[in-house]
C-alpha cells in the first residue's frame, strides 16, 4: 500500500473481518513504525487505546466498506436508492445505507456489472466532519467471491493513498482475542 503519510515507502496490511462489524487493521511501514486497528461492533481501539469520535466512526465505516455487498443484501429495507451518478464513466446506481447512527456509505454499483466501483462514507454530523472514499478494481474470484485487488482511497477530498491485495483468504475462524486490543 501507499499512503501520504509515508511518501515512498510501500507499506504492508493485513486485514480480518468477521461478520458483524469486527475488524482488524495492521500496517507496517519499512522505516518500522505501523499501527493496529481493533474494531468489536461499537468499541474500537487504535495501539491498544480506545477510540471515540472520528476516530471509532472511521474504523465504523471501514468495516462496512469491505462488506457493502452483504450489507447492502442483509439490509435491504433499509437501503435508500439515491438515484443513478458516474464513476470514472461508468454509469452508476447509488445506494445509501446506515450502518451506525449518524454515519452513512454510499455504495455506487456499476449498472452493467452490478459491482461495487467507488464506496463513500461520511458523518452527518457537522462537529465530527468525516468523508472517506475508495473506488475499486481489478477484479478478481476468490473461493467463488468476487474480491476487488486494488482500491484507492480518499479522505476528506484529498488522496491518502492506494492498496494493492497480494492475498486474500477467507478463513473458517480467527485466534481468540483477534477482535481484542
Amino acid at each position: 500500500m501507499t499512503s501520504l503519510l509515508h511518501p515512498g515507502q510501500p507499506g504492508r496490511i493485513v486485514r480480518a473481518y468477521v461478520r458483524p462489524g469486527k475488524l482488524r487493521v495492521e500496517t507496517a511501514w519499512p522505516d518500522g513504525t505501523g499501527e493496529v486497528r481493533v474494531l468489536d461492533g461499537g468499541r474500537g481501539w487504535r495501539d491498544g487505546e480506545e477510540a471515540a469520535g472520528g476516530r471509532l466512526a472511521a474504523m465504523i465505516l471501514q468495516a462496512a466498506r469491505l462488506d457493502l455487498p452483504a450489507l447492502l443484501a442483509a439490509w435491504v429495507a433499509k437501503v435508500e436508492d439515491r438515484g443513478v451518478g458516474e464513476v470514472e464513466g461508468r454509469r452508476v446506481r447509488v445506494l445509501a445505507i446506515a450502518p451506525a447512527p449518524g454515519l452513512v456509505v454510499l455504495a455506487e454499483l456499476d449498472v452493467a456489472t452490478a459491482r461495487v466501483v467507488r464506496s463513500r462514507g461520511s458523518s452527518r454530523d457537522p462537529g465530527m466532519p468525516l468523508a472517506f472514499e475508495t473506488t475499486y478494481g481489478d477484479f478478481r474470484q476468490v473461493d467463488g467471491v468476487l474480491v476487488p485487488f486494488r482500491e484507492r482511497n480518499w479522505a476528506n477530498g484529498n488522496a491518502t493513498g492506494e492498496t494493492a491485495l497480494e492475498k486474500v483468504t477467507f478463513p473458517k475462524g480467527f485466534p481468540e482475542g483477534t477482535f481484542r486490543p
